[in-house]
């Protein structure tokens, strides 16, 4: 059974830290609720829309929001997206493009560039100096994010 409950100003400014983090506005006229769906997998829903995962206490963007947010990205070849789909780790073959400033360990978007399609979170493993001079290797743990969204 679906549990769903509107979040109260407290518990709206508790998750501000990760509004702010990715710079996502918060519409003060929308209500924000907090869904734990019959899987037991907690997000935030504003407008009928999820907007972030939560995993581990931590806001995850949802992928229909993520193209405008503050949120490093690397880029990958088109024919690395099964293998990230079946949860494999980015390995560092499959990455076309790195933008600047990534840190170890921190979460980032893997994503096709053109057209622009969002397909997995992960953490990194290396900052972006590393990634950029690696010829091989596991580049990002994949936090496979996907199954939540899994229908089964």
């Amino acid at each position: 059974m679906t549990k769903k409950n509107a979040l109260s100003k407290k518990e709206i400014k508790e998750f501000s830290i990760f509004f702010e983090k990715y710079q996502y506005e918060v519409n003060k006229k929308d209500l924000i609720f907090k869904v734990k769906d019959e899987k037991g997998i907690e997000y935030l829903e504003q407008s009928g829309k999820i907007i972030f995962f939560i995993i581990n206490n931590e806001l995850i963007p949802s992928f229909d929001i993520v193209e405008n947010l503050n949120l490093k990205k690397i880029f990958i070849d088109k024919n690395a997206v099964k293998f990230i789909y079946s949860g494999a780790d980015l390995m560092k073959p499959g990455i076309i493009e790195i933008e600047d400033g990534i840190k170890k360990d921190e979460i980032v978007l893997i994503a096709l560039k053109e057209p622009f399609i969002p397909v997995e979170y992960g953490i990194s493993n290396f900052d972006f100096e590393e990634m950029k001079s690696m010829d091989s290797g596991k580049v990002v743990r994949n936090l496979k994010i996907r199954k939540y969204l899994s229908k089964d």
